[in-house]
């Protein structure tokens, strides 16, 4: 009693001087045999787009009849609405589902982001039916939960922002309906094909993710440095996003570095330093063009455009993979903010960041990097 009592003063002081409420590493037991959040209600077509897709998106990561699909929950305070489905096999959580609305109707992005993974097993451990956690989108790309008046971090932010736990505690007056949902309850969800299953078309280089942005402005820094690496066989002590930076602009001085992105020329000319040259195009490439790149063996960096502040060549991505899913084909991506790769489906070019904060729209490409 003695020593819960002085873990409990411990973490006490903890939170008073962070104001987010740390996972005690003791805490190993589950109070009930389900995975309980409070949300607003999630749009049946939602559901329905997740039941009709994530058998194919899902079925080269984990045997079919090992899958299940949780009851979905709407992430809460998100600036675009963003609906999360808790993808599991065997009763572990090998990813996340996230669904949001575009002009052709919902899409999603699946994302086996180590970070909410964790995040997720560890609040599930904490609720119960008469405290369930209300799971909350920070000011940033940081997600939390609320569980009986305490903040849990479900998703840390990658460039070190929070949201103070006075904001994540204020009630906004709100006329929308809380329903109680157990995650752990499921959805059912339709099997692809069975000539799908048996002779897909698909192919995933196997690119790492050695590093990851941070706060620093250097998104195409990290997706060059990373498609560098994989075609040149080089380590990251040899070829890194910083090299990369360093290599492009000598004069700066370390202050104004790390001010200052990589531009697309730049990047072209450190890859001609390996006599690779890639080619710049201030548009999309197609799904055959980009399967027909990713079967030459070369990766792509998607160039994006920020929707909401309208910002062109934004942010950046690492194509390397494509699975044509019986024709709702999708990418396999990797975003420098996650040690993580995910899937977006190639009938849109958008994508809602983990907390639903911002919105990118690919625009243009770096292709042909042989």
């Amino acid at each position: 009693m003695l020593k819960r009592l002085l873990s409990f003063v411990l973490a006490t002081a903890m939170i008073m001087s962070t104001g987010i409420t740390a996972f005690a590493t003791e805490i190993t037991e589950q109070h009930s045999d389900g995975f309980y959040v409070t949300s607003e209600e999630v749009p049946q077509k939602a559901i329905e787009h997740v039941q009709n897709s994530i058998g194919g998106m899902v079925d080269d990561l984990a045997n079919l009849n090992s899958v299940k699909v949780g009851a979905p929950f709407k992430l809460s305070r998100a600036y675009y609405d963003l609906y999360y489905f808790v993808i599991y096999s065997n009763d572990r959580i090998i990813g996340t589902y996230r669904v949001y609305e575009t002009d052709a109707g919902y899409t999603g992005i699946f994302s086996e982001n180590a970070g909410i993974i964790e995040g997720l097993q560890k609040i599930a451990a904490l609720t119960s039916p008469d405290n369930p956690a209300k799971i909350i989108a920070g000011e940033h790309d940081d997600i939390y939960a609320i569980i009986d008046s305490n903040v849990y971090t479900v998703l840390e932010d990658a460039t070190g922002n929070s949201t103070s736990e006075k904001n994540l505690l204020l009630q906004p007056q709100t006329y929308a309906v809380q329903s109680l949902v157990d995650i752990l309850k499921g959805i059912s969800f339709n099997l692809p094909q069975a000539s799908v299953m048996t002779s897909p078309s698909y192919k995933f280089l196997q690119i790492g993710w050695d590093e990851t942005q941070g706060d620093l402005p250097w998104c195409m820094a990290y997706v060059t440095a990373s498609i560098m690496r994989y075609k040149t066989g080089k380590s990251l002590s040899t070829i890194s996003a910083r090299k990369v930076m360093e290599w492009a602009y000598p004069n700066l001085t370390k202050a104004e570095l790390e001010a200052t992105a990589l531009s697309t020329s730049k990047a072209d000319e450190y890859a001609n330093t390996y006599n690779i040259d890639p080619t710049y195009t201030a548009s999309r490439r197609t799904y055959a063009q980009v399967a027909s790149d990713i079967k030459a063996d070369s990766p792509l960096a998607f160039i994006c455009d920020n929707v909401n502040t309208g910002a062109k060549k934004s942010h950046a991505f690492v194509c390397r993979g494509y699975n044509d899913n019986s024709g709702n084909p999708f990418y396999s991506i990797w975003n420098p903010w996650y040690s993580e790769f995910e899937r977006i489906f190639t009938s849109d070019n958008t994508y809602v960041n983990s907390a639903g904060t911002a919105k990118y729209l690919w625009s243009a490409t770096m292709y042909g990097w042989n």
